[in-house]
Order: C-alpha cells, then structure tokens, then sequence
C-alpha cells in the first residue's frame, strides 16, 4: 500500500492547485491558485465547472420561474481516496441551501498546458433519500473496516428541512459506486442533525486499537445531545 500512494504522490506531484466554490448560476467552479507565485497571470482564472446532477433537472424550473433555488451550496470536502482499488483524488460536496443531494466528482487528472489549467473531472454519482433536508452537512470521508474488510465511505448527515420528520439521519455511502452502506436514524420527528460529522481512530475502548482506520463517528443534534457511533457496526 505504501507503494502504491508514494506511486500516486509522485505522479500528481505538479498538478496545478484549485479553489472550489459553489455558486448560484447552477455550477461548482474551480478556480486556478498559485499561493507560491501571486504573480502568475493565470490565478483566479477558471478550469473547470460543474453542474451537478439533481442541479441539473431543477434548473430550467428556475428559469422559467424566474427564481433561484437550484446551486450547490455545501462545503466542498476534496480527499485522496481508493476509488474501485485505484488513489485518486475526490470532492464530495451537498447542495447546501440550494438542494437535498449529495455528489462525487473525481477530480484527478489536471495538468498544466501553456499555463494553462486542463482538468477533466468525472462525475461519480449522486446520492438522495426521501428523509434528506438541505443538504449543509460538510462530508466526511473516512477509511474504514466492515466485517474485515477496506471500505471507503463518504459520511454526511441530512439538514433540516421543510417538512416533519426530516433532517434526523446520517448516512454513510460507498464512495467508488454512492451506494447506502448504512443509516442512522435519530429516531426522533422532532430533531435534526445540526453539525458536521467528526471521524477518529482511537483505543480508548474494547474492541478498538490504532491500526489506521476509523472507527468512531461524533455529532451533535439540535437538542444538544451528542451522538457517538461505529462506522463498522452497520449494515
């Protein structure tokens, strides 16, 4: 495995650096940043942007409403993860205010061409649930083991919403394919999950040990109730 990551290290090692931002025209844009170089004529001009998926279906409603409601609004979370056994580089982002899906976007591959930012991200799915509010949840990735064995997942809480019921579950999805893994309900229509979720490895119990993944999950809900649970004991 250490193999494996110094190989993808060296390999990306001078692929340009980006800034995510959502935005209300639809997109999640990445902007070029050269921290080092404040000079470089090419910083704060555009590679990529995106309109996701669930975006996409809703968006010509807006224009032809005349309103906006439609944009990915999250906090974008960008991980090196091992996506069906392969290192690339991830962003997990919610749509936040403006809608109550979660998506995944590779966004691995980008070079420098005459100055120039070239990326080519690959959309990698899209996830929603009938429980979902606004999707403000920050997205935590974490590596983990499930019955023995690697798994990677993306971990994100609903958001409150319009509605009863809604807002109260975590959900914790494959991050190759954006399939459920598992669920956790609060169990209560009158809570929802207010922060983000916190991953960590610890020792502090029987049955945990410092072994490079994580196997606890902290977070908190409106009522001030702190929850802790084990990514590995769902199914």
């Amino acid at each position: 495995e250490r193999t494996a990551v110094d190989a993808y290290l060296d390999a990306y090692k001078d692929r340009p650096h980006i800034v995510l931002v959502g935005a209300k025209d639809g997109a999640l844009h990445a902007f070029r940043t050269d921290s080092l170089n404040l000079a470089d004529p090419y910083n704060g001009t555009e590679a990529f942007a995106y309109i996701p998926y669930d975006v996409a279906q809703r968006i010509n409603g807006d224009r032809l409403s005349s309103t906006v409601s439609a944009y990915p609004d999250g906090s974008p979370t960008a991980a090196d993860v091992k996506i069906s056994g392969q290192w690339r580089t991830v962003v997990v982002m919610g749509e936040g205010n403006g809608g109550r899906g979660v998506f995944a976007l590779d966004i691995t591959e980008g070079t420098l061409s005459a100055g120039k930012s070239v990326w080519n991200p690959q959309p990698l799915w899209h996830f929603q649930d009938p429980n979902m509010g606004f999707t403000r949840s920050k997205a935590t990735i974490v590596r983990t083991k499930i019955s023995g064995s690697e798994r990677w997942l993306a971990v994100f809480s609903s958001g409150p919403g319009n509605g009863i019921d809604v807002g109260d579950t975590v959900y914790a999805v494959d991050m190759t394919t954006g399939q459920l893994v598992w669920r956790f309900d609060l169990s209560d229509t009158n809570a929802y999950i207010s922060t983000s979720i916190t991953a960590a490895e610890t020792d502090d119990e029987a049955g945990t040990a410092i072994d490079g993944y994580i196997d606890r999950l902290f977070f908190a809900d409106n009522k001030g109730r702190l929850w802790k649970i084990n990514p590995a004991s769902f199914s």
